[in-house]
């Protein structure tokens, strides 16, 4: 019996790979063919419509509270608003750049972002962006 043992181990190691990989594997083939049929149906599109927009209200509001804790003062006057506006025109420009590109064009956010950053050179060159706002004050 024992000039069959490491046979056994194999055995053992084989059974044991299969019973840790498989469930997980069926459960992944089983999702993937529940989330096609879900896909197509229409109530389910309809509700992710539904939570797109609540998810966009969250991040619009989300962004105004960030802008209002960021603003050493909220604009009280026109003037205000103006001097405000100027210093958020390039983030404004690059977000609707973006926006463009991703809705027109149909890009991944794994191409956007990242090209996104490559005119960070060009903005601090203009004066856009200071530099010494990119680094960070721990290093």
């Amino acid at each position: 019996m024992e000039q069959h043992g490491w046979l056994l181990g194999v055995f053992r190691a084989v059974v044991g790979t299969v019973s840790i990989f498989t469930p997980p594997a069926i459960l992944m083939l089983t999702a993937a063919m529940a989330l096609d049929y879900i896909k197509q149906s229409p109530g389910v599109q309809a509700a992710l419509r539904g939570i797109r927009c609540g998810v966009l209200g969250m991040i619009a509001v989300a962004a105004l509270v960030i802008l209002y804790t960021t603003l050493p003062a909220w604009p009280g006057s026109l003037v205000d608003l103006v001097a405000y506006g100027r210093a958020l025109a390039p983030t404004t420009a690059m977000f609707m750049a973006v926006l463009v590109v991703l809705v027109k064009y149909d890009l991944s956010l794994a191409w956007v972002i990242p090209s996104a950053a490559s005119f960070l050179p060009e903005l601090i060159r203009l004066g856009l962006v200071q530099a010494t706002a990119l680094t960070s004050s721990n290093g």
